[in-house]
């Protein structure tokens, strides 16, 4: 009565077969009966996968192994090892966004969510626009983190960032020479955090270089230096703002092409 369950799924709705392999073995024992559910537990989370028939029973093995753990409920003695406010907002549901990834038990697919898609092009369309002629190195790595952020559901995104990648290194390998020229500080920071830590190097004096070092990479990073968008990377722009604003492409992938399996066929050539 706690936990809130999706609607149940209609006749027309088509569910993603897995195939299994030596290095996942499915769900099912050789006799066809079923495993046990599996319970990923991390210090108070929980992370378990069942289908709807079984949840129930999942959810209620996992309540239970708690109360064995740590006591039944005694609230004259003691708290209740289960917080039944976190189980009121638990929703039971074929989709979870999980890291910031949403992952789809019926497709069997792993995507990026609607609102962070529409993050990126809420930047691409504002902030990356036709008009814009240059940029700093913090403007650059945020659309490349974001980007790369996508990239984790998206695997092609990963081979549509060759301009950026490049004109990130370029970016800090140009304003590390500019910070050279005209600070003396940041040339006594670089020369520091150069200096070999070795094992006759005392803790303090290897605390000042690891120190020095990040200094200098922060100074890098955050340089107010522009840089001019070449002909290239404007190129690259154009066409990732394209490819994010185009709602009819999905940005997922099957998790069968991301998690560790047995190739399917060998290619030679």
């Amino acid at each position: 009565q706690l936990v809130q369950w999706d609607a149940a799924p209609g006749d027309g709705v088509r569910f993603a077969r897995a195939r299994r392999c030596g290095l996942n073995h499915g769900v099912f024992n050789e006799d066809g009966s079923r495993k046990a559910t599996p319970h990923w537990i991390y210090v108070d989370d929980n992370l378990l996968a069942d289908i709807r028939a079984g949840m129930f029973r999942t959810l209620a093995a996992a309540a239970e192994a708690i109360f064995t753990v740590l006591g039944f409920p005694a609230v004259a003695v003691r708290q209740c090892a289960v917080a039944l406010d976190k189980w009121k907002e638990l929703f039971v549901s074929y989709k979870l966004v999980l890291l910031g990834l949403e992952f789809n038990t019926r497709e069997m697919t792993v995507s990026i969510p609607h609102a962070y898609r529409q993050e990126v092009c809420d930047l691409l369309n504002n902030h990356w626009h036709r008009g814009r002629r240059s940029f700093t190195i913090n403007e650059i790595e945020t659309l490349v983190g974001k980007l790369g952020r996508v990239g984790q559901a998206f695997r092609p995104m990963y081979h549509l960032m060759g301009s950026l990648y490049k004109s990130v290194a370029f970016c800090l390998n140009k304003a590390e020479a500019y910070k050279l020229t005209v600070s003396k500080d940041f040339r006594a920071l670089l020369r520091r955090s150069r200096t070999k830590i070795t094992n006759d190097t005392s803790l303090q004096e290897a605390r000042a270089i690891r120190f020095a070092a990040q200094q200098a990479s922060r100074q890098t990073h955050h340089s107010k230096k522009t840089f001019h968008i070449c002909k290239s990377l404007r190129e690259e722009l154009d066409f990732l703002t394209a490819l994010m604003n185009d709602f009819s492409i999905p940005l997922s992938t099957f998790i069968g092409h991301i998690v560790p399996r047995e190739p399917d066929f060998v290619a030679a050539g």
